[in-house]
């Protein structure tokens, strides 16, 4: 038999939650050592009875959560609030969505992934400032991708040769950079540097850094479209009465 694992006292946030048989809630947890994880809230969905009182499990919630289990799917034994909830609304709320989308369709379950929960909280609360949303989904992109792995080389191209910013690239599903002399759809090796620093201030950059995130994660997600994504042109076709396109 497995040992009986128990984990006390733990800060994590709710990535996404549903109803699990009668009156309980499956919760898919974001957690500071223990990455993601996934609990049983028992009766979490009566009408009544303290936890229901004490908390709602809805997603984006910083927690202090109790669980146990000797499987991978644990029980979870008590959540308190760390703090207020987000107050997001229209894209601010989409991007966040899409961020913890990002992490269930790709995060391994039980995966420590330690380096990822800061900067995933840091990027929850800059959410509710007035700050540039592109940036810092583009950051937070590219924590996800080292932290599973697959970190760009942006310094040096198929073959090992260095990236010059006077080179144009394009990016293929094996991870690496290739240059080219069709420069149609290819990346500047400008545009890859700054990337590689974070350097976001250009337009071109920034719109360079979108597209070639969308391609990776696409790669990663198997072509497989994100729900959040798919919500989000839903809902400008209605707005503007005609189809809109990314």
């Amino acid at each position: 038999m497995a040992k009986l694992e128990i984990v006390e006292n733990q800060a994590a946030y709710v990535l996404h939650s549903r109803p699990f048989r009668d009156s309980s809630l499956l919760v898919h947890l974001l957690s500071k050592d223990h990455g993601r994880v996934n609990v049983i809230a028992k009766g979490a969905r009566k009408q009544s009875g303290k936890r229901q009182v004490r908390q709602p499990l809805q997603a984006l919630l910083a927690l202090q959560v109790d669980w146990q289990g000797r499987s991978d799917l644990k029980t979870l034994l008590r959540w308190e609030s760390r703090s207020h909830p987000l107050r997001l609304q229209g894209d601010r709320l989409y991007s966040a969505l899409y961020i913890n989308e990002l992490l269930l369709r790709l995060l391994p379950e039980n995966d420590s992934a330690a380096e990822l929960f800061e900067p995933y909280e840091a990027c929850l609360q800059a959410l509710e400032s007035d700050c540039d949303l592109q940036p810092l989904l583009r950051c937070f992109e590219l924590n996800l991708l080292a932290a599973l792995g697959y970190g760009l080389d942006f310094a040096h191209a198929e073959g090992g040769a260095d990236i010059h910013p006077e080179g144009f690239y394009h990016w293929q599903a094996s991870g690496l950079f290739v240059s080219t002399s069709n420069h149609s759809k290819a990346y500047s090796g400008e545009h890859l540097l700054a990337i590689e620093q974070r350097h976001f201030g250009s337009p071109a950059v920034l719109l360079s850094a979108k597209r070639l995130m969308r391609q990776v994660f696409d790669c990663l997600l198997d072509h497989k479209p994100l729900k959040t994504r798919e919500f989000v042109r839903q809902m400008q076709q209605k707005s503007v009465g005609v189809p809109q396109h990314d």
